[in-house]
């Protein structure tokens, strides 16, 4: 005789299906009322399978490959892959940030190497020199401003381009 009371609506494959707690649960199920369901209905159970959604288990009459994937599975193997995917986006964008600052921190370094030389131009009296490295200098840091880590250096750059162009000056005007 077929029970009545352990049956439920299984969302995972929209049908009514009846629930065991345990393996053997189902397996006693099948091994005693597997005939009687055959001549009643032409058809019996064969097997049993752990549904994830309802967390038990639960029998089938149908023979099938061992690698049936339920619809919860596929949800959560989807939302599994969208996870990793955005994990990947993230991973990339963080990666493209690091590659800017340390571009950023090259090209300052490069500046403050050029800002050393004009020193020493400054030093020598070699004015004519001086201004086209100055001008190259400034337009490189009105570029390099999109970092906000880099502002204080950047902005301590500008500061010493600032007073190398007033001390050049002071040299041209004999002040």
């Amino acid at each position: 005789m077929k029970p009545i009371k352990n049956r439920v609506f299984c969302r995972d494959c929209g049908k009514a299906k009846m629930l065991f707690e345990d393996e053997k649960k189902a397996n006693t199920f099948i091994k005693f009322n597997s005939k009687e369901i055959l001549l009643n209905n032409g058809y019996s159970p064969c097997k049993s399978y752990f549904c994830i959604y309802c967390n038990g288990w639960h029998v089938s009459s149908k023979i099938s490959k061992k690698n049936n994937i339920s619809h919860t599975e596929k949800v959560i193997k989807l939302y599994n892959n969208q996870k990793i995917r955005e994990q990947k986006v993230k991973q990339d964008r963080k990666e493209a940030k690091l590659q800017n600052l340390k571009y950023l921190t090259e090209s300052l370094d490069q500046i403050d190497g050029i800002i050393n030389k004009i020193k020493i131009l400054i030093e020598n009296k070699e004015f004519d020199y001086c201004i086209p490295l100055i001008d190259f200098v400034s337009n490189e840091l009105s570029e390099n401003e999109s970092n906000p880590s880099l502002k204080k250096r950047r902005n301590s750059l500008i500061e010493t381009i600032q007073k190398l162009k007033v001390d050049i000056i002071n040299n041209l005007t004999g002040v």
